[in-house]
């Protein structure tokens, strides 16, 4: 089985290949994952599991770097994406950040999803969102599930970070 670790820096993950930018991070695979066909060392449908921690926030071109993530992962392959959520504090105060996440954010990912003119959106690549994961912080855990998205949207810092889980879907055709 083939698996990356996507923006890995010094997190080495065992029976993952890292990827990085940095060459002190000693990185199985050297990448600028803003560049156009980034992962072009990478053979198409050879990829198994991606895990890409903390790296996304920092991605301007992040629909580039979808597109090959999805040429190099086969059909079925998961994706497992954690990211800082939008109202804490550790996803507005690094000045590398780029782009902030909600719960909503990778349904962009999905061929199914519907946009806002009404039509599926129109993208080169399909992604299955199979679950959402939300990591509270602690004075917030024993809160009724109901209850986290409501406080979250009152008040900051409540929820620390979210872990998506991803399945590529090379199959699933839409009109």
């Amino acid at each position: 089985m083939t698996k990356l670790n996507i923006g890995a820096g010094y997190l080495k993950v065992p029976g993952f290949k890292s990827i990085d930018f940095r060459k002190e991070t000693k990185p199985d695979y050297l990448v600028d994952l803003e560049r156009a066909k980034c992962l072009k060392q990478i053979k198409a449908n050879s990829v198994d599991e991606v895990l890409a921690s903390h790296i996304l926030e920092h991605i301007r071109n992040l629909e580039g770097l979808m597109l090959e993530i999805y040429r190099v992962c086969k059909n079925g392959a998961k994706m497992t994406i954690r990211v800082p959520y939008w109202s804490h504090h550790t996803a507005v105060e690094d000045p590398t950040h780029v782009r902030y996440f909600t719960e909503k954010s990778m349904m962009y990912f999905c061929k199914s999803t519907t946009g806002s003119d009404g039509k599926r959106i129109s993208i080169p690549y399909n992604f299955d969102l199979k679950h959402i994961h939300i990591d509270l912080e602690e004075e917030y855990k024993k809160l009724p599930a109901k209850k986290i998205l409501e406080t979250a949207g009152k008040f900051l810092n409540v929820i620390r970070q979210i872990t998506f889980t991803l399945e590529v879907n090379k199959e699933k055709a839409f009109p």
